[in-house]
């Protein structure tokens, strides 16, 4: 198990000219503080440092603008991570800006993920597989005061950006499958993915052959081949430079229409996204204010000019590419057109031709054999090219089955019921520390389990859930374990008893070698190791007094962030 530790996070308003430092034990580090006194703000700010948001943000807490810098360790390794302006940087040891990102999704979460040593992919609307946002990797580290005591896994906002998400997230963090076998999951959408371009083209050729074999079958004759014998004596030279001709006419053509075939699927497509770019680009323009609200789901998203800006450049690169496209449609039909006219060059030589020709037998002329023996030239060469692209698809598939032979691996049906059976003998068992009796059967055998109590056994169940995750997590060998964040535990008037055994049971029931930030406002008088920072002024998390140091450790960083956009 690799550990993640926070050191300490440095909060600064440059509107209001205030500012706060939080030094975090590195074992348990207590924020306790009454109703109003901004515990929560800080709490939510720790993981929305690393791009994670909570559900809800107080206006005012927005309304400060307020920055955040947080040194933390990844297997002792020292690194801090800057948000300021709605864009991230990660620094090194040395104060050395490693790189910034103005995007959660599309930059910081890779470089996260990188960091942190996240292999999870989950696949996104379009069923492609993608890094998910940061919030994902934290999910099962933090109990949100506002979302996370009424349902497990809804400690932060977004979530619905994947569709049947938590099914796969909680399979990756209880390690059910080894990192190794999502890497490889990974490869097989990335290898699936080639097998779009020979089906198209398959398709279009096989569409073709039809045609050409309906237009084969419809001609109709019986000819004594003996009758032209003296025509096709004198023009079999005549007649053999003609299907030479025809052959690399007709080879041409397939070959032009083929192009233009995919040439304007790739236009319809290009076409059909830079469209529907333009209109998230103008819905969002004319949208007010620092979100705006999907029309579909109704999820509100950040109205950044940063986000506005990624959007318009995602819509130049599509006009950009359809340009391209458009000009290549072009050349192929001008090539098109120039293959038709080739021929008639010879306009002279091919009506002494067509004369001698027209010669029939019953209802049969020569040209109907010539023209039989071109088509025929060209289901030849349409069998050829399917057969070609099949051979590629073939190809595909024995990579794609080479790489799901490899994932059966490390997919042990043993080693996921020895977890599963593990995960239910821990849960039973905090559900009993924590006088939570009225479970169903069924919410102990699931990884995802909805918790559905009332009153205050609610949140003394999802507490136990959360633990019996975190137990799972902790025997990961190749897990990187998050510091465990918790907001206000005693919900739903908890009465002293059950008060005191959550605050029992949560620094008791944390791993070995973990982290805990607890919030807190009432203790109960129960007696914690590590830190406690008391929060006493009301409506006024962060301090005047501290804002010029903490300027200046921030301006730094900040300073750096700007200089690389330019740079």
């Amino acid at each position: 198990m690799k550990n993640f530790l926070l050191e300490s996070m440095l909060l600064v308003s440059h509107r209001e000219r205030k500012a706060k430092k939080i030094e975090f034990h590195p074992r348990i580090t207590i924020i306790k503080g009454a109703n109003d006194t901004g515990k929560s703000s800080l709490i939510k700010s720790i993981y929305r440092g690393f791009g994670a948001e909570p559900p809800k943000i107080h206006q005012k807490w927005k309304d400060a603008n307020v920055a955040s810098l947080i040194y933390f360790r990844v297997k002792n390794e020292r690194f801090a991570i800057l948000r300021s302006a709605g864009e991230y940087s990660i620094f090194d040891a040395n104060k050395k800006l490693l790189n910034s990102y103005s995007s959660v999704t599309n930059e910081l979460a890779p470089a996260l993920a990188n960091l942190l040593g996240f292999q999870l992919r989950i696949l996104n609307r379009e069923h492609t597989p993608s890094i998910p946002p940061p919030a994902y990797f934290f999910l099962p580290f933090y109990i949100d005061q506002d979302e996370g005591w009424i349902k497990p896994w809804q400690s932060f906002n977004k979530l619905s950006q994947f569709a049947n998400w938590k099914q796969p997230v909680a399979s990756y963090h209880f390690g059910l499958r080894p990192d190794q076998w999502y890497k490889l999951d990974a490869k097989k959408h990335a290898v699936a993915e080639k097998k779009e371009i020979p089906e198209k083209e398959i398709a279009a050729l096989e569409k073709l052959e039809r045609k050409t074999r309906n237009q084969l079958t419809r001609v109709d004759f019986d000819i004594d081949i003996s009758a032209f014998k003296a025509e096709i004596m004198r023009l079999l030279n005549i007649c053999n430079d003609l299907c030479r001709k025809e052959e690399e006419y007709r080879q041409r053509v397939v070959e032009l229409r083929t192009e233009k075939i995919r040439l304007e699927a790739q236009i319809e497509i290009v076409t059909r996204t830079r469209d529907e770019l333009s209109a998230d680009y103008t819905y969002a323009v004319e949208q007010q204010g620092l979100f705006v609200s999907c029309p579909m789901c109704g999820q509100e998203y950040e109205n950044s000019f940063a986000e506005r800006f990624e959007i318009a450049k995602d819509e130049e690169t599509c006009s950009d590419l359809l340009q391209l496209l458009q000009a290549d449609l072009r050349k192929v039909n001008a090539e098109i057109q120039k293959t038709h006219s080739s021929l008639s060059v010879n306009s002279k030589e091919k009506e002494e031709i067509n004369t001698i020709l027209s010669a029939k037998q019953g209802a049969v002329i020569l040209s109907d054999l010539v023209k039989i023996a071109g088509k025929k030239e060209l289901l030849s060469h349409l069998e050829t090219e399917i057969a070609t692209q099949k051979d590629i698809l073939e190809g595909i598939d024995k990579e794609l089955g080479s790489i799901k032979r490899e994932m059966d691996k490390y997919d042990n049906k043993d080693h996921r019921s020895s977890i599963l059976k593990q995960y239910e003998q821990v849960f039973r068992q905090n559900a009993s520390v924590l006088n939570v009796h009225g479970l169903s059967e069924n919410v102990f055998t699931r990884i995802d389990a909805k918790i559905e109590e009332t009153g205050s056994d609610q949140p003394r169940a999802v507490l136990a859930y959360q633990f019996s995750v975190l137990d799972a997590i902790a025997r990961k060998s190749d897990a990187t374990f998050c510091p465990i964040v918790i907001d206000a535990p005693n919900q739903q008037e908890q009465d002293q008893e059950n008060l005191k055994r959550i605050l029992q049971f949560i620094p008791q029931c944390c791993p070995e070698g973990s982290q805990l930030v607890l919030g807190l406002v009432d203790d109960a008088g129960f007696q914690f190791d590590g830190k406690t920072i008391e929060l006493k002024d009301k409506f006024s998390l962060l301090d005047q007094e501290a804002y010029l140091e903490a300027a200046e450790e921030i301006r730094h960083h900040e300073n750096l962030q700007i200089k690389a956009k330019f740079d």
